[in-house]
């Protein structure tokens, strides 16, 4: 037990400088949408906004400090906890859904509080409230869909030029192509990757939030940690002659030597890697498809 713990204690040293590259990401993210909002509100003076004083400056500026605390206290504090109860199971779109309503309402109801302590307090009414929230709902499209945006681009600029697809069926020069550029396969913040060729990837395998990916390097078999889902790395590596075949597993089709079993069950052999991949009922069909369509090259 105690030479497994020490075998993987740079793994564990990576995820944690991945985990640690993510948080500063975020930090310059909440920092950018708390400027993006002092600057939105200043320059156009939305929903009446009157700027008469020093201290009308003074507000506007302290919203958009106040909009990048609550971003912080979201994701440092509330996000750990909530990510240790049932919730946490959840589908991913669901939790990506359910977190940005949160974050909508609570970053709705600070600004709400703010104004009405600058204002002496008033009461809670729900009318204000929820003006207030179709307010921040409106603010809060602008940055949102520029970071969607910026991430769609950084992503189209991270793939390869080369048009194949998941089904396996590539052209020879395609397929020449792809192993002749290899692969960069990212973390999910993009701060990280590993670059290795197409003919060395043997596999990624799903760990919880992480992805190991499996590959040789002068002919032994070695393994490294990235903090992404598998559904992302899929999509990362669709344009290259890979598969799904199981819900924690993606292989890599030029190293497939045999497909072994049947309908009940399904095992994935690899050149060069002893131990067999299994391959789930859901894609036994696809798996047999591509192994008969590619031929390995290595």
């Amino acid at each position: 037990m105690k030479i497994l713990a020490l075998q993987q204690f740079p793994q564990i040293l990576k995820s944690q400088n991945t985990q640690c590259n993510d948080s500063k990401k975020f930090i310059r993210i909440s920092i950018g949408i708390g400027t993006f909002i002092s600057l939105f509100l200043l320059i156009f003076r939305p929903f009446g906004i009157k700027l008469y004083s020093y201290e009308s400056w003074l507000s506007i500026i302290g919203l958009g400090a106040l909009n990048t605390m609550l971003l912080l206290i979201n994701h440092f504090g509330i996000r750990p906890v909530v990510m240790k109860t049932p919730l946490s199971k959840l589908p991913s779109q669901l939790k990506q859904i359910a977190w940005g309503v949160w974050n909508l309402l609570s970053i709705a109801f600070g600004n709400f509080l703010c104004i009405n302590a600058l204002s002496g307090f008033n009461g809670l009414e729900v009318e204000q409230f929820a003006a207030l929230v179709g307010k921040v709902l409106l603010i809060a499209i602008i940055p949102k869909t520029f970071l969607m945006m910026y991430s769609r681009i950084k992503e189209l600029e991270k793939k390869p030029n080369y048009n194949g697809r998941l089904s396996g069926i590539q052209s020879k020069q395609e397929t020449d192509q792809a192993v002749k550029n290899g692969l960069n396969i990212y973390s999910e913040s993009g701060t990280e990757a590993i670059k290795i060729a197409l003919s060395d990837l043997l596999f990624v395998r799903a760990e919880d939030n992480y992805v190991n990916v499996h590959f040789l390097k002068n002919g032994e078999p070695k393994k490294a940690l990235l903090r992404n889902s598998l559904k992302n790395i899929e999509r990362q590596l669709q344009d290259y002659p890979v598969i799904r075949c199981h819900r924690s597993y993606i292989v890599n089709l030029h190293r497939v030597t045999k497909l072994s079993g049947n309908a009940q069950g399904m095992t994935i052999s690899l050149k060069e890697y002893s131990t067999a991949i299994p391959v789930s009922r859901k894609y036994i069909s696809a798996a047999q498809k591509a192994v008969l369509t590619v031929t390995p090259k290595l």
